[in-house]
This record gives structure tokens, C-alpha cells and sequence, in this order.
């Protein structure tokens, strides 16, 4: 019997994973929370996701169901691959 899967616990636990990562960027360059980033892109990347353009696409299109796990970003959603990844 396959153990049911809970979107929310394992979303939760990237979050709280992921939150121990130094973020590099500089702060008044941080359109996003590197946590943020991170999860998006894993999870993207297990739906296929080939490239940044892809990541972007997936967060785009999951951003309803994406919010119901947490609250993204600080200041505002995936916008462009320019805000992305300002480092």
C-alpha cells in the first residue's frame, strides 16, 4: 500500500529546510524570499521543469495552489527571471 502523500507537510518541510540557507543576495535586492525560490524550483524541476523559463512558468501557474501551503514573497510573486535571481 503506497503511504499517502501531504503536500502541505512536505511543503512545510522545505520551508523549514530551506530557511537555513544563507542567502547571498543583498538586501535591497530581495524581491523574493530565498526559500521561496528554492522550493519553487525543486518543485518545479520534479514536474519537469527544463530551465529558469520553465521554473518561472510553473510558479506562475501554481500560484493559487502554491499560496494555499504559505504566503509568497515579500514584496511581490515571481515577476521576472531578472528579480528571480538578483544576486
Amino acid at each position: 500500500m503506497t503511504p499517502s502523500v501531504d503536500s502541505k507537510d512536505i511543503t512545510s518541510k522545505f520551508q523549514e529546510y530551506f530557511t537555513q540557507v544563507k542567502d547571498p543576495r543583498t538586501e535591497r535586492t530581495r524581491w523574493h524570499l530565498l526559500t521561496d525560490i528554492i522550493t519553487i524550483s525543486i518543485l518545479a524541476v520534479i514536474a519537469d521543469a527544463q530551465g529558469w523559463e520553465d521554473i518561472e512558468e510553473y510558479g506562475i501557474n501554481k500560484k493559487e495552489w502554491l499560496q494555499t501551503f504559505w504566503t509568497l514573497s515579500k514584496v511581490q510573486y515571481l515577476t521576472s527571471r531578472v528579480n528571480l535571481l538578483n544576486v
